[in-house]
């Protein structure tokens, strides 16, 4: 929470290449999650989420519409809102995502094969 009381903003991407496996970053926690992180003041979240998913795969992406919006219990007691948008690669296709240091891995992954260190919002959101 936020000295407000607030919990903090993250923006995510669900993107998918063509055989239907999500983009995914591994962290150092050893679970996987959805690229994305948190705006700049004045950034827009569209604008955030391209940033981010660039930042830390070397991906490029376009921003599609809304797929999700809740708070998620990121670890015990503590708690983000997420806002996860579809995206869909830009520029012709999708390359080799590369890890950023931010992360231990990062790739396109089956959500079936994540299992349990997949969180089930992140889950839920690349289904849908």
């Amino acid at each position: 929470m936020t000295d407000r009381g607030v919990p903090p903003l993250s923006v995510k991407g669900v993107c998918l290449d063509g055989s239907g496996r999500a983009l995914v970053c591994r962290n150092w926690r050893r679970g996987w999650e959805l690229p994305g992180g948190r705006p700049r003041l004045g950034e827009g979240l569209a604008a955030c989420l391209v940033r981010e998913i660039r930042e830390e795969t070397g991906f490029e992406v376009e921003v599609g519409e809304l797929v999700a919006g809740e708070p998620f219990e990121v670890l015990p007691a503590r708690w983000v809102d997420i806002v996860i948008y579809g995206c869909r690669p830009a520029g012709g296709g999708p390359g080799v995502p590369v890890a950023s240091e931010e992360h231990a891995q990062v790739g396109f992954r089956a959500v079936e094969q994540l299992g349990a260190s997949l969180p089930d919002g992140y889950r839920e959101a690349v289904l849908a």
